[in-house]
């Protein structure tokens, strides 16, 4: 009988011991924060450049990536928001859009803006049988994150990078400047430490 008794003692010992670790790998993924991302807004003034809306998703995905974060981005956070009445994000005020991700359940909305980016250019003769054009390109980003529930900014970047490069003329195109400066602000961008509960 005792031995029976100290079996079953042991058994439920074991078998409370073990619960609490599998509650705390599912509280774990309960807990990460949801984070939307919205659309990049490309404010930069020139022609054929969407691909810096497309540069800096990537790199927002890779900063706020799925194994920490539960993702709410692209086509399916657009839909969303369409069926809360939010048509376009970029002309909705901020205390409309943070209810409406609120209401989603949304922790944290993650925005980015390309601002006015200057180019110029400049054709010189290095020798008399050539002819150079260089193309230097100035490209500021701002990043932010908001708390939705408290509508407070939990992180704010404003990077401003310049780039120069130089071709052989008929060559030559601003884009190439604009990529490159654009690559070094994603780069201070990665390095900026961002915690978010």
């Amino acid at each position: 009988m005792r031995r029976l008794l100290f079996a079953l003692v042991c058994f439920a010992v074991f078998g409370l011991l073990s619960t609490p670790a599998v509650y705390a790998d599912e509280v774990t993924a309960i807990r990460r924060p949801t984070v939307a991302i919205l659309p990049v807004i490309n404010n930069s003034g020139q022609k054929r450049t969407q691909y810096l809306a497309e540069e800096i998703n990537e790199a927002l995905y890779a900063k706020f990536s799925p194994d920490r974060y539960l993702v709410l981005d692209g086509q399916a956070l657009q839909d969303l928001l369409r069926r809360q009445g939010i048509e376009d994000i970029g002309s909705t005020d901020s205390r409309t859009l943070n209810l409406t991700l609120r209401a989603m359940g949304v922790d944290y909305s993650v925005k980015a803006e390309v601002h006015s980016v200057i180019t110029r250019q400049r054709v010189y003769f290095p020798d008399v049988f050539l002819l150079m054009k260089t193309w230097t390109a100035t490209v500021p980003v701002t990043f932010s994150v908001t708390n939705v529930s408290s509508g407070a900014p939990a992180y704010e970047g404003y990077f401003a990078e310049y780039a120069k490069i130089d071709f052989i003329i008929g060559f030559a195109d601003r884009n190439h400047a604009i990529r490159l400066a654009l690559d070094k602000v994603l780069e201070k961008f990665s390095q900026e430490l961002i915690y978010l509960e």
